[in-house]
């Protein structure tokens, strides 16, 4: 797989992206973005794909750690990559590993904040992307917005935070699951 480095914010963030594959998009400057004033102590990033959230997270003082979940191989270690890149390793870590597996990984109610950006598309509805890392990422084949609701739920500390983007098209979807996962 081929990379290419971008530098975002005058230089300030440089980030791996796979040449093809998936890419962040808007949407996790937006999660960042509404996130970012808000989040301290520890923070759970579920679904870090490249790292970007967690590496716009990580500029805020408040934070005093963040711990970074992905599951596919490649993204994983790309997302090690960037975060070694941008001299963030003392507070960032990367987690290779399955979300619906958390309780092997973090103690329950360890996280004052999670952020997430999960798959937007259930299993059997809209067109796969023919590119395996995409299709990952934006159709529910290793998780579905209720194993993430329920991973949150874990890690949350009474009183925590959940920030997530999702599409307005399941919000009764995110609404209910939010509601059965007790968030």
């Amino acid at each position: 797989m081929s990379f290419e480095l971008h530098e975002l914010f005058s230089g300030t963030l440089k980030l791996y992206q796979p040449k093809h594959g998936y890419r962040f998009s808007i949407d996790s400057i937006l999660l960042a973005d509404f996130a970012g004033p808000k989040v301290h102590g520890m923070v759970a990033d579920l679904g870090a794909g490249s790292g970007i959230v967690s590496l716009l997270l990580v500029r805020n003082p408040k934070v005093t750690r963040i711990v970074a979940f992905e599951i596919q191989h490649e993204l994983a270690a790309l997302a090690k990559k960037n975060i070694v890149l941008n001299h963030c390793n003392d507070k960032v870590t990367v987690e290779h590993g399955d979300i619906r597996h958390i309780r092997k990984k973090c103690p329950a109610g360890s996280c004052d904040a999670v952020v997430t950006n999960p798959p937007f598309f259930a299993v059997g509805t809209g067109r796969i992307n023919p590119h395996t890392q995409k299709a990952s990422a934006r159709h529910e084949m290793h998780g579905a917005l209720h194993d993430f609701l329920t991973a949150a739920a874990y890690l949350l500390k009474t009183g925590g935070s959940l920030f997530i983007v999702y599409n307005a098209d399941r919000a009764v979807d995110l609404l209910t699951g939010m509601r059965g996962a007790k968030i």
